[in-house]
């Protein structure tokens, strides 16, 4: 009886053991599939512009990029259009004010920065202005205010040929916050490919 209650006793204890190790296992297991789940702060990042010589957009990717690091934005090189940066929206001209930047930096700055798994896309802000062209946004404000565009080379332009609803050459123009009259004429070669704003105002 003895004998038979020393083995009952020894199958109680090695069963409650092996239940021990295996519980142990499995919370270890738990810990383990717990800890592997790493949060991932790696990025890529794919740039979306304009190719060179069809004109079609295509698409490059750099990937392992940490939150934290500093990575470069390519500076793209046009024939006759003019790169002007990268955004991060594909529909909206307004572009990154830098080259070198990181997601830490763009999440900080940006509280509407699109990460989907991880990677950030950017598109080429592209001028269609020639680098030898002159986009004048121009500010018509001597009778009701109005806006207009005019395209011109990049060289010397006569002020007279800029129109506006007042029926006078008593006016000012105003470009880069330095006035100017009606029969003056402005270099724009330094303006090359860029829009460049004028206001036009009725001479105090």
């Amino acid at each position: 009886m003895k004998k038979i209650t020393r083995y009952t006793l020894l199958g109680i204890t090695s069963i409650l053991l092996l239940s021990t190790i295996g519980y142990s296992a499995f919370i270890i297991s738990q810990i383990k599939d717990e800890s592997s789940v790493v949060i991932d702060n790696t990025y890529s990042v794919t740039f979306h512009y304009r190719d060179f010589d069809s004109g079609n957009i295509i698409t490059k990717t750099i990937t392992n990029i940490e939150e934290d690091s500093y990575f470069d934005l390519p500076v793209l090189e046009y024939e006759n259009l003019v790169f002007s940066g990268w955004s991060l929206y594909e529909s909206r001209s307004n572009a990154l004010t830098t080259y070198n930047t990181s997601i830490k930096t763009l999440k900080e700055q940006y509280s509407d920065l699109n990460l989907t798994n991880n990677n950030l896309n950017l598109y080429s802000v592209i001028n269609n202005i020639g680098k030898e062209e002159v986009l004048l946004e121009i500010t018509d404000n001597t009778s009701n205010l109005l806006t207009y565009f005019m395209k011109t080379k990049a060289s010397m332009f006569s002020l007279f040929n800029i129109r506006y609803v007042y029926p006078s050459t008593f006016v000012n123009i105003t470009i880069n916050d330095i006035i100017y009259d009606i029969n003056d004429e402005i270099d724009l070669t330094p303006y090359g490919g860029t829009t460049l704003s004028v206001l036009v105002t009725k001479t105090e």
